[in-house]
């Protein structure tokens, strides 16, 4: 994944909003079809630029100095980046070290790009996760398979589990019950840390709930994260997550070999990492298989996430190690830091937190959410979509083209990297009224303005047949969480200060969120 992901400066977006305000909302009101049109109109390309044309910065210098940036400003990267769209346009070409990119921000241009995938759609390929594998000889999963028939075959397995709404919906139960043990662990911390309402290290404590519910449907276990005596191993594999995400925003802009010496630090501490993750997951997966063993050999069924992969016989038992080390690691950033900030605009917006907890009381009566219930609360998933409109948690979508392409009238040739800035498009102006305000009511089916939101302006999870293989399992878990929080919680801020938005690899928060966890009289 593309770490540069676009985050723009509170000032900054403030001017912005000023000036787009008094525009004509129809750029990013208008929908499919004029989208659709736009792209028939270019097939004769008689008004299409050649691509050297494209905007950007070019030259060796320009070059050297995306080096320096990525050397110097780690975790800065968006600023950058930023300041390019507001330089250049919304489409420029920027050489990010050796690697040629694309990048987009206008949602009929987004739009285009996407309605013209093939079959097997392809993303960036990260140098440093891929020549890793190679040189670790480990196979690929389907996060960096770029092979399209190999990516199908592995993606089509992993589907039947993940991705079929009524097959998601059987994880609630679990889920439920390591959300309960989640807020039994919120209240114990809280108790022992000075006034009794604060939950130091939050961040933390919403990685180890992220890894211990996606630990149910992967292994049908717990693997204790939530307990006073956590087992070191996993608290391992969290770090040596962060440190994945963190590190790939380092050395991004180099090729592998290159970045051993000019990044001597971050090139350890990713391979460290890559270790740390594949023989964790190869120690789980196996435990696993002799479980299931001992299951068979007794006559008795089996029918888990993990068995149901191995009978299938699509993948080879190197696949199945690659593709579950993935969702492990793509499980345990994700959920945690959306969830992160779900609660931050929360404690910010106390009527918004009332106007839910009325919503959920009122079709529970203090019951635990479950599948039923979750039917019934648009406003509870108009708070998560929100969030996700305002902090999409890699704040990009990535294609590499596999044939030439028509975009934003410049003839785009084949094997260019195209990556559509999702959150610009998620705070533009032209594209959502008030975009700074946390304002959950605009995803709702009665508001004024629903019909006229642009499909493609709310991207968080991607786009087509590459759409995040955990989106059902991510939005359930944080449909459940939110609602046990508000049902036992007031949420008050720390601070009035805001938290900044940081690129570690993904949007994350600058800091830990700190809030006020009070409970529900």
């Amino acid at each position: 994944m593309y770490s540069r992901c676009v985050v723009t400066s509170a000032a900054s977006l403030q001017r912005q909003c000023i000036a787009k305000q008094a525009r004509n909302h129809q750029l990013c009101l208008v929908r499919s079809k004029a989208a659709v049109a736009a792209t028939a109109g270019l097939k004769d390309h008689t008004d299409v630029k050649p691509f050297h044309e494209v905007p950007g910065p070019k030259g060796f210098f320009q070059v050297a100095a995306n080096i320096k940036d990525a050397l110097t400003n780690s975790g800065k990267s968006h600023i950058l980046t930023e300041n390019k769209f507001e330089k250049y346009g919304p489409i420029f070409l920027d050489n990010v070290g050796v690697i040629s990119i694309l990048m987009l921000s206008d949602v009929n241009d987004i739009e285009n790009l996407f309605r013209q995938d093939d079959k097997y759609p392809q993303r960036i390929s990260v140098d440093s996760w891929v020549k890793w594998r190679e040189n670790a000889k480990k196979a690929k999963g389907i996060l960096i398979e770029n092979d399209g028939p190999e990516w199908k075959r592995m993606r089509a397995q992993l589907d039947k589990k993940m991705m079929r709404p009524q097959h998601v919906a059987s994880f609630t139960e679990d889920f439920n019950e390591v959300v309960t043990d989640f807020i039994a662990r919120l209240k114990r911390i809280r108790a022992t840390h000075g006034d009794g309402v604060r939950v130091p290290n939050l961040d933390m404590e919403l990685f180890h709930w992220s890894l211990e519910t996606i630990g149910t449907v992967l292994y049908e276990r717990r693997f204790g994260g939530l307990l006073d005596d956590r087992d070191k191993e996993i608290t391992d594999f969290i770090n040596a997550v962060q440190s994945i995400f963190r590190t790939t925003e380092q050395i991004f802009a180099f090729p592998f070999w290159l970045a051993k010496y000019l990044a001597p630090s971050a090139y350890k501490d990713h391979v460290n990492a890559w270790v740390t993750i594949f023989a964790t997951s190869k120690k789980l997966i196996d435990e696993k298989m002799e479980e299931i063993d001992v299951k068979l050999d007794k006559g008795e069924e089996v029918d888990g996430f993990l068995s149901t992969l191995l009978a299938s016989k699509s993948l080879s038992q190197s696949e199945v190690y690659a593709n579950i080390s993935e969702v492990m690691l793509a499980a345990v950033d994700t959920a945690s830091n959306t969830m992160q900030w779900v609660i931050y605009e929360l404690a910010r917006n106390p009527s918004i937190q009332e106007k839910l907890r009325q919503e959920i009381n009122n079709v529970t009566n203090g019951a635990i959410v479950d599948n039923n219930a979750l039917q019934k609360l648009p406003y509870l998933r108009a708070v998560v979509k929100e969030t996700l409109r305002l902090y999409p948690i890699a704040g990009v979508v990535t294609r590499t083209l596999t044939k030439d392409m028509p975009i934003a009238n410049y003839n785009i040739p084949s094997g260019t990297t195209v990556i559509a800035s999702t959150y610009i498009t998620g705070r533009n102006p032209d594209c959502f009224e008030d975009p700074l305000t946390f304002k959950p009511e605009r995803w709702l089916r009665s508001a004024e303005r629903m019909d006229k939101i642009h499909s493609f302006a709310w991207l968080p999870f991607g786009f087509g047949p590459r759409m995040c293989i955990g989106r059902r399992v991510a939005e359930l878990e944080m449909h459940l969480l939110t609602a046990r929080l508000i049902q036992n919680f007031s949420l008050e801020p720390i601070t009035d200060e805001p938290i900044q938005i940081a690129t570690r690899g993904l949007l994350v928060p600058e800091k830990s969120v700190d809030v006020k966890f009070i409970d529900i009289k």
